[in-house]
């Protein structure tokens, strides 16, 4: 029997500092997140030829616009911030303890981050939200 990881269990978690205290979003609706890796092969007379190049990742999400955050919660104004003064991020995902299933045994990703847009909408009938979309730099940590 396959054993499923509900969607809100896995948190996106960014920190401000380098690494040294995360915060989660503020009731996040969802996130994205693609790895991908660079690949321009090229045909020779000996045949195709080529390698892959660094993978990198970017995420998108939607979070709500929180007026008065918790302290280990991130708002539109931490990522506004961030996008305006170019503030390097550290952004984390990994798998929670499931049962007998450890702490980012399948899923974990460590990266820096730079936010490359963010986006307020309004919905008269819903909650305000925000939308952010980050863009790695340097290597993907993979391991736990």
């Amino acid at each position: 029997m396959a054993t499923e990881l509900a969607g809100k269990l896995l948190e996106l978690k960014v920190s401000f500092d380098g690494g040294t205290t995360f915060k989660t979003g503020v009731c996040a609706i969802s996130f994205d997140e693609t790895t991908q890796v660079p690949y321009n092969p090229e045909e020779t007379d000996c045949g195709r030829i080529g390698s892959p190049g660094t993978a990198f990742s970017e995420i998108s999400g939607e979070f709500i616009t929180e007026l008065a955050p918790g302290g280990s919660q991130f708002s539109y104004k931490d990522i506004k911030a961030a996008a305006v003064n170019g503030t390097k991020l550290v952004v984390e995902i990994q798998n929670p303890v499931v049962g007998s299933v450890t702490a980012g045994s399948q899923i974990y990703h460590k990266a820096d981050y730079f936010v490359t847009s963010i986006g307020n909408q309004k919905n008269t009938s819903q909650s305000v939200r925000f939308n952010v979309a980050l863009s790695s730099v340097g290597l993907l940590d993979i391991t736990p």
